[in-house]
């Protein structure tokens, strides 16, 4: 009898063992490199991307605002703002009767928080006009949405309402 030794029950056994052993080492170093709690980790590692990428997008619709048309921080706006009033009517000479910064309505894009302004100024024409091209030309860009002067023949007395808009760090 001349049996060929592909024929062998014994190799045959061999191999079917070792494909066997083979399939368990592979299924247990699978195992082992998978941390405990992927899923989780993965759902935190994608939520902080779409995180990222709503910023970047955010922070690219920002660019659409001329450097200084708005203030860097939404928490230190309302104080921005008050400073730009109080330091262009010191410069005029201005008499501030009333000056509110206060938060506003809805503002118009993300990552922005839009604060109204209320102010009543008094003073000689020239110094309320000055006073006028001092917020003008100042930063956060102030926009006008009623702007009323009227003179009383001795002074001028000026009140302004409008708005001026705020980088805010929170995502909608």
């Amino acid at each position: 009898m001349n049996r060929s030794l592909t024929d062998s029950p014994l190799l045959v056994a061999v191999v079917t063992l070792s494909a066997a052993t083979f399939l368990v080492l592979l299924w247990l170093l699978s195992t082992l490199s998978t941390p405990a709690q992927a899923d989780q980790r993965l759902g935190i590692v994608e939520a902080r991307l779409r995180h990222a990428e709503a910023a970047l997008k955010a922070t690219a619709d920002l660019d659409r605002y001329p450097t200084g048309a708005i203030c860097r921080d939404a928490d230190t706006g309302l104080a921005a703002g008050r400073g730009l009033i109080e330091a262009a009517g010191s410069r005029t000479g201005v008499r501030l009767v009333e000056d509110r910064v206060s938060p506003a309505g809805p503002a118009p894009g993300p990552m922005l928080a839009a604060l109204a302004v209320d102010v009543t100024a008094k003073g000689q024409e020239a110094a309320v006009t000055g006073f006028l091209r001092n917020l003008a030309s100042g930063s956060p860009t102030i926009v006008a949405d009623g702007l009323d002067l009227t003179s009383d023949g001795v002074e001028v007395t000026l009140h302004l309402k409008g708005r001026f808009l705020c980088h805010d760090r929170r995502l909608p």
